[in-house]
């Protein structure tokens, strides 16, 4: 059976269009159609629709925690991809604030420093090593730079950056650490 979409004026069959949950009857516009209605609504109406979403979250609180938590646990793979890819979108955009912020890198160019240098080391030649203690993660190298200038140099890992800044980037306590290390190596 087939009915004519009040909106777009085409005849599509009956599953094209959704039941009304008032009456149960079909509705008098396509799916399609009302997405594109919906969609448009939301944009125009953004304040409206978040009140309007807002009060029928509070009206339905109990029932949208009962299904999500169903879900969840129907779902348990698919709920625990999202959110990793969640954390790793968000965890990006992070860092190519920081970047912008602190060194004015965008990620595209802290990718071609860490293309030049292998994904190593400066100094240490090796890749980092280093957890970041919140997510149990091997951390990225870091941006090494300037304290005086803040001219951008290389990217080091964790262990060679602290023990630059440990250092003040004193070139003489360099040496006399290198002296130091020579006369009493074993």
């Amino acid at each position: 059976m087939n009915k004519i979409c009040k909106k777009c004026s085409i005849i599509k069959p009956c599953s094209d269009f959704s039941i009304r949950s008032d009456s149960g009857k079909l509705r008098n516009e396509c799916r399609e159609c009302l997405s594109i209605f919906k969609r448009d609504f939301k944009q125009k109406n953004k304040v409206k629709y978040k009140q309007i979403s807002k009060k029928w979250y509070e009206a339905n609180k109990e029932k949208v925690v009962s299904n999500n938590k169903l879900y969840a646990q129907n779902n348990r793979e698919k709920v625990l991809a999202n959110k990793k890819a969640y954390y790793a979108a968000n965890e990006l955009k992070s860092f190519a604030k920081t970047l912008k912020k602190k060194f004015n890198l965008t990620i595209t160019e802290y990718e071609q420093m860490l293309a030049l240098q292998n994904g190593l080391c400066a100094i240490y030649q090796r890749p980092e090593t280093g957890l970041n203690n919140k997510r149990n993660k091997i951390r990225r190298l870091a941006v090494d730079h300037c304290h005086k200038t803040g001219k951008n140099r290389q990217l080091l890992c964790s262990n060679c950056n602290n023990a630059l800044g440990l250092l003040k980037e004193d070139t003489l306590i360099a040496k006399r650490l290198i002296k130091y290390l020579e006369k009493h190596r074993e």
